[in-house]
């Protein structure tokens, strides 16, 4: 495993706990209900790893701007996904200068190493597809990295290699944590449970107006007006069924989170953690971050849930 390693300060009497974030896109805004409910109980981790969005929400706890990162995304509609495409396609869909600007606004300046709270951001290198681990380093960057999704939002270029979304090697980044010198080990997960199936979310006037599946197409056609655009079928259509033939993201992403769900399991057999974390997300779409209350309550009401273990093992909650 290549990694970049940073200090993971001194051992305390109490144990170190620490807390996996994984990824999920939209789902992660569960993360953020994981980590008010952590606090509610009394358990603040002493480290973060995070993989994808998980890598934001951990930068934006240790930062002390978790709210920011809530009301950026609640935020977030198809015509400001279209202001950050890069029509060049340079690596991506999306610009990397109005990416990164966009984060730092959330997330601040900060380097990984002046965070009070350690954080691990996890990566995947291009070229090798191997993970890499990030603690040293301008914060931004590593998230920007870390959510690289192929084809989407561009690859990073740090230190001679190319990284890219970390969910590609290791989307529930329990090791990471781990070599931060956690003594127990906590991990928000939002893949699928294995008995769970996926339910399709209801058609109500809310949910079509926020996928409205022309999506960013739509958006970036008006912006640019060119109509040329239109034609290319996205995302199935509200209240079409499975029986309708899906668009090419629904193809793609479904594809992603196919893999990613069973690179996790696999991982997490060969390596578990002490307690999953395991919010109950799989009705919400990938972007649907609209349905950000729900996503936070998901998160809540999964530490709710496991609770007792998590007190049993620290002490605290």
């Amino acid at each position: 495993m290549q990694d970049v390693h940073g200090s993971t300060g001194t051992r305390d009497t109490a144990p170190r706990v620490g807390l996996a974030l994984g990824a999920g896109a939209a789902r992660g805004l569960a993360h953020i209900g994981v980590l008010q409910q952590l606090s509610a109980i009394g358990l603040r981790p002493d480290m973060l790893a995070g993989c994808s969005i998980g890598a934001a929400v951990a930068v934006s706890h240790a930062a002390g701007r978790l709210d920011n990162l809530a009301v950026a995304m609640r935020e977030i509609s198809w015509m400001q996904v279209a202001r950050l495409v890069d029509l060049s396609l340079n690596g991506g869909l999306i610009d990397r200068g109005r990416l990164a600007a966009f984060l730092s606004d959330v997330l601040g300046d900060a380097a990984l190493e002046d965070l009070p709270v350690p954080v691990t951001v996890v990566t995947t290198d291009m070229d090798t597809g191997r993970e890499v681990w990030l603690r040293t380093g301008p914060a931004v960057e590593a998230v920007a990295a870390s959510i690289a999704m192929p084809g989407l939002l561009p690859p990073v270029r740090r230190q001679g290699r190319w990284l890219l979304d970390g969910a590609m090697s290791n989307p529930l980044p329990v090791s990471a944590a781990r070599s931060g010198g956690a003594d127990i080990l906590l991990a928000a997960s939002l893949g699928t449970l294995p008995w769970e199936r996926a339910t399709p979310p209801p058609t109500t006037a809310r949910t079509e107006a926020a996928t409205d599946r022309q999506g960013w197409l739509a958006a970036l056609r008006s912006r640019t007006g060119q109509a040329r655009i239109e034609p290319l079928r996205t995302w199935r259509q509200p209240g079409e069924t499975d029986e309708t033939s899906p668009g090419v993201l629904d193809v793609v992403f479904r594809s992603v989170v196919a893999t990613q769900d069973l690179l996790e399991r696999l991982r997490l057999a060969v390596d578990p953690c002490d307690v999953l974390i395991n919010p109950r997300v799989r009705d919400i779409g990938l972007f649907q971050f609209d349905r950000a209350d729900d996503l936070i309550a998901a998160g809540q009401a999964a530490v709710r849930d496991v609770s007792p273990a998590i007190r049993a093992l620290t002490g605290r909650g």
